[in-house]
């Protein structure tokens, strides 16, 4: 994720502070993240301020900044930020912003609006890959203190090779700022105090623990500080949050022969990360679950079903298929889960309102119908609709589709998979939509 901020004043970020009018913050912005902005919760807030910033003026005339936003504040209609930028990084000119904008999610006429959006792209992969910044360590994703991440992981140094592996494979699968791996923020942790900011990383700001216990574990003063905020998570009985790998047998003060673990000496460290990715996946699932159930407990009665579902849940009643059931409800939920996560509400409308077009035809959903324009198929058209501004161009559905469903992709060409995926999309936007 990253913030962009366009200001339409020459000048605007030489000076310490700037404000924006309530209705320009979200625009442009992902689905997840709108809501955020335009609610700018105190939860929000803090969350915000994790995310690297991409600082602009309005036209192609100036040269673009990267850094952080240290401070929101709310005064009247109005909503102040403070930055600062990265003294790393140099000013990039927009010519060599242009070519990148597809892949920053950034559309054309963004560039002439002031306003304030969140993106669901790494930044520094993005401006990385491009050349545009070289740097041996790369810079930190934000104050380490601030930030919330998906995993955490707790080792001695001894095993630090294999922690090291792991953690390599993670990176390649996690957002940028969801993993700690202590040498990824070792400017940050070179402070006085660092075993309460440890503790505080693990017990409160961590939403999953791994734990590589060995007798080295047991031993090292390090390890007992982590150690003790990890007991707090497993006394409260947040056992999801916890992981064990193990690389002997050695006796950990607080963990039993009955706990769980996976044997290190088993498994490279790609399947450890797997198992990590495993985990998180679950625990992303339960979340998803959870606020669904509170959404439908505080949000109007559900709206009745479209005739299209109703019509395919007896087709396949009928057929004794449960094997598409099946295919249809994970369908559902992914598509619950990219509307919530991932798309903007132009997105969201765009294919709300080509669901609405052919909402009665089912064979419209089907991957395999033949009444499609060649080489492109159903999945292929609806990428186009959601997307028009890539319309018949060949890599965007796989480039959507990996982006939707990352792990889950080739689950898409299965019919009912599909149908779900859009209804579950659909079900999302039907709820907010007269919110925002």
């Amino acid at each position: 994720m990253y913030h962009l901020l366009v200001a339409g004043n020459a000048g605007a970020w030489d000076l310490p502070d700037y404000h924006y009018q309530r209705d320009r913050v979200g625009e442009y912005s992902t689905f997840r993240a709108e809501a955020n902005l335009k609610s700018l919760s105190a939860s929000a807030i803090e969350e915000f301020k994790i995310y690297p910033a991409l600082f602009a003026y309005e036209g192609k005339d100036h040269p673009w900044r990267v850094g952080y936003i240290r401070s929101i504040k709310l005064r009247g209609g109005r909503v102040h930020v403070q930055y600062e930028f990265d003294s790393g990084i140099p000013e990039i000119p927009f010519s060599s912003i242009e070519p990148l904008m597809v892949k920053l999610h950034i559309e054309l006429d963004e560039v002439y609006r002031t306003h304030w959006a969140v993106k669901d792209k790494d930044l520094f992969d993005i401006l990385e890959a491009a050349g545009l910044f070289h740097s041996f360590v790369r810079p930190s994703v934000g104050r380490v203190e601030d930030m919330r991440f998906k995993v955490a992981l707790s080792f001695p140094g001894e095993v630090r090779g294999y922690v090291s592996d792991v953690a390599r494979e993670l990176r390649n699968r996690l957002s940028s700022g969801t993993l700690f791996y202590d040498n990824d923020f070792q400017a940050q942790l070179a402070k006085p105090n660092l075993d309460t900011l440890l503790q505080r990383i693990y017990r409160e700001n961590s939403e999953l623990v791994v734990v590589f216990l060995c007798a080295d574990y047991e031993t090292k003063p390090w390890c007992g500080i982590e150690w003790r905020a990890i007991r707090e998570i497993i006394i409260d009985k947040n056992d999801h949050a916890v992981m064990f790998m193990r690389f002997d047998n050695a006796k950990i003060q607080g963990v039993f022969s009955h706990d769980g673990y996976i044997d290190a000496n088993r498994h490279t460290a790609a399947q450890v990360a797997a198992f990590i990715l495993e985990r998180v996946r679950l625990n992303n699932l339960s979340k998803i679950l959870d606020s669904k159930i509170a959404l439908r407990s505080e949000a109007k009665p559900p709206r009745p079903m479209h005739g299209t579902v109703q019509n395919l849940i007896v087709r396949l009643k009928a057929a004794g298929e449960l094997e598409s059931i099946d295919e249809y409800q994970a369908g559902f939920d992914a598509g619950q889960a990219w509307a919530q996560d991932m798309a903007p509400p132009g997105e969201l409308n765009r294919m709300s309102a080509y669901i609405a077009n052919f909402d009665s035809r089912l064979d419209w959903w089907d991957v395999d119908y033949l009444g499609w324009n060649a080489p492109f198929g159903a999945t292929d058209y609806f990428v186009f609709e959601v997307w028009p501004e890539r319309y018949l161009d060949r890599g965007a559905p796989d480039e959507f589709w990996e982006q939707a469903l990352g792990d889950l992709v080739h689950r898409v060409q299965n019919s009912d998979f599909f149908h779900g995926f859009g209804d579950g999309a659909d079900d999302v936007w039907q709820q907010v939509k007269d919110q925002l």
